[in-house]
């Protein structure tokens, strides 16, 4: 049997019986989906609490590595001042070493010189027997006068000698004194530099770990930003698929409506022709007893004729009339032909590849008319994300509940719980939703609507 219309046709009261039982049926198994579904959202939701907790956490830690990041970069720059300064005592003291060298190597040179003069001097003492020389000089002198001009000159000598005795022995000794002091202050200053540079070293290690630390809390942060995303549109889904699944309760329940209208229209014919049949048997049963008694009365009248065939009206037939039309094969809603078929393809918005196409794209403009696919009642007329304003209708074809779904419309013709014809204009095509241009998506359900019942619609269509 099926629903066109206002009218059920069927074989019989059974089959309406029957109707309305699967109906009920289908009924249950929304009532469970409608469950599963809030199940889903429920779970979803906890998801999406679970999720804020998360980011609220990795958030905190964010912006105690951030300040960890700022001090310690504070201390490299610091640590990196202090290097600079202590680089320029570094060049000024390599200034100063590089002059007191030169210094060292004057005074190295003068040592040697005086080392030599003296070397020369005790050289002479020894051959001429100490003061042998200074002796002679004394002696001889030719007047007083004279004695006294050499004993002066002798005595400068011995002085100078003594003197440059003193001024070699204090030189070596500043010698040593400023070697030992450019030793320990180069040693100083590089120990120092060492220090800072290690110091230096570790700041910029701990910075490239906070700051790795830091990459991993800002993809942490944006991965739970876009699961965040993900789990709001699934939560979207559910409830747009829990508002289908409402109405096409609703659907349901109009169909089973008017399948119990049938059936009580179908026992009031069945009552009237039993009416009729008894009225017919009993007019039949009068016309043989009439028909008897004329034969009868024709049979002593004309025995002779005994023989005559007596002719007899032919009944009436009065079988009930054949209302099953048969299976109804869907109609294609528009005339385009497909533009984008059933099944994986490449997005033609998002770019996504391997994006599941759930239905078909059949070509149609902007306000192209839109005729139902097969009779039943309408279901959903709403605004629904990606698809735009769509139209479902809940169709029941020989028992089989079926879906069919019409997207991205510019406009509606029907409202829910409408009954339908099979070809009734219902809207007009448009670019409504997520879409590249107008045309008509269309999709075939073999049940309610969800992934799992979903069916290619060329397999329907002619």
């Amino acid at each position: 049997m099926m629903l066109l219309g206002n009218t059920i046709f069927a074989e019989s009261i059974e089959d309406v019986e029957d109707e309305i039982n699967q109906i009920e049926k289908e009924k249950d198994k929304l009532k469970k989906d409608q469950g599963d579904l809030d199940e889903d959202k429920a779970d979803t939701d906890s998801k999406m609490d679970e999720n804020e907790s998360q980011k609220a956490s990795a958030e905190d830690e964010l912006e105690t590595i951030t300040n960890e990041l700022e001090s310690t970069q504070a201390s490299i720059d610091s640590k990196q001042s202090e290097i600079t300064e202590t680089n320029e005592k570094i060049e000024k003291l390599s200034k100063q070493v590089k002059q007191l060298k030169k210094d060292i190597k004057k005074l190295k040179q003068r040592i040697k010189e005086r080392d030599e003069l003296l070397k020369s001097r005790m050289i002479s003492l020894q051959k001429s027997g100490g003061g042998v020389q200074y002796m002679e000089v004394l002696f001889g002198s030719q007047s007083f006068g004279d004695f006294i001009s050499r004993s002066s000159a002798v005595t400068t000598i011995m002085d100078q000698d003594e003197k440059i005795l003193e001024i070699h022995m204090q030189d070596k000794s500043d010698l040593e004194t400023k070697q030992v002091a450019v030793e320990e202050k180069s040693e100083e200053v590089e120990s120092k530099k060492a220090t800072l540079e290690t110091q230096k070293d570790e700041l910029v290690a701990l910075k490239e770990t906070l700051d790795s630390q830091k990459d991993e809390q800002d993809s942490l942060i944006a991965q739970l930003e876009t699961e965040y995303e993900e789990l709001t549109e699934y939560k979207v889904s559910i409830e747009e698929e829990k508002e289908i699944l409402a109405a096409e309760t609703e659907a349901l329940e109009k169909a089973q409506q008017v399948a119990v209208d049938r059936k009580s229209e179908l026992e009031q014919l069945a009552k009237k022709r039993e009416e009729e049949e008894r009225a017919r048997r009993k007019a039949e049963e009068e016309k043989a007893r009439r028909e008897a008694e004329e034969e009868k009365r024709q049979l002593a009248a004309q025995k002779e004729k005994d023989t005559e065939t007596i002719e007899q009206e032919p009944e009436e037939d009065n079988s009930p009339p054949d209302n099953n039309i048969g299976n109804v094969d869907f109609i294609r809603p528009v005339s385009g032909g497909v533009t984008s078929p059933y099944g994986y393809r490449t997005h033609p918005v998002t770019g996504e590849v391997l994006s599941f196409h759930s239905g078909v794209d059949l070509a149609a403009g902007e306000g192209t008319t839109l005729r139902a696919a097969a009779p039943g009642v309408v279901s959903i007329t709403s605004s629904l994300s990606t698809y735009g304003n769509t139209i479902m209708i809940t169709h029941v074809i020989d028992g089989q509940e079926y879906t069919t779904l019409y997207a991205h419309l510019s406009s509606y013709s029907v409202s829910p719980g409408q009954v339908v014809e099979q070809g009734e204009v219902i809207g007009k095509t448009g670019s409504t939703g997520r879409v590249t241009g107008p045309h008509l998506h269309f999709e075939i359900y073999k049940g309610s609507f969800g992934g799992k019942n979903r069916v290619n619609p060329i397999d329907y269509l002619p």
